[in-house]
């Protein structure tokens, strides 16, 4: 291969070595050789080029291509798990944040009109942050939990 980069016709010699490459009998010797021509190759030729004069299926079933494979499987595996695991961090950190102020807000409400309903303190936990922000300042104004009613069936809409 090194020879192909100081080749008046690198296309010409690539296409050369595909050949012998294709009259190697040892099947094993002939997936090894022909994916390191093609790993060696694309430092300097189009991956077409490279597709079109070596065997591609040749070279898939050497160990070496498998074995680069693999390297590049686990390499996105991990990517995709440390992304995964960013994604749920950040997913239970919103939903304690959630869950605390909707907690906040009903020990607020509690303590100031008494008990309320299950299915309030649920209309309350199922709210998202930014309701959750508005209704902590909009209970400082209620003068009874009929005002909580009303605003939380005004949000529904």
């Amino acid at each position: 291969m090194a020879t192909l980069t100081r080749s008046e016709s690198p296309t010409g010699l690539l296409s050369e070595v595909a050949d012998r490459i294709g009259r190697i009998e040892e099947p094993d010797r002939q997936r090894n050789i022909s994916a390191a021509a093609e790993i060696l190759g694309g430092l300097r030729f189009d991956k077409n080029l490279i597709r079109q004069l070596l065997r591609e299926e040749i070279m898939k079933e050497s160990v070496i291509y498998q074995d680069i494979l693999q390297k590049g499987e686990k390499i996105g595996e991990q990517r995709g798990e440390q992304r995964g695991e960013q994604r749920g961090l950040q997913t239970g950190l919103n939903r304690g944040k959630q869950q605390g102020e909707a907690e906040i807000i009903i020990i607020l409400i509690t303590h100031r009109f008494g008990d309320i309903s299950e299915e309030i303190e649920a209309k309350i936990q199922s709210l998202s942050i930014s309701q959750l922000n508005e209704l902590a300042i909009a209970q400082l104004n209620f003068t009874s939990l009929e005002d909580l009613i009303n605003w939380l069936s005004e949000s529904e809409n």
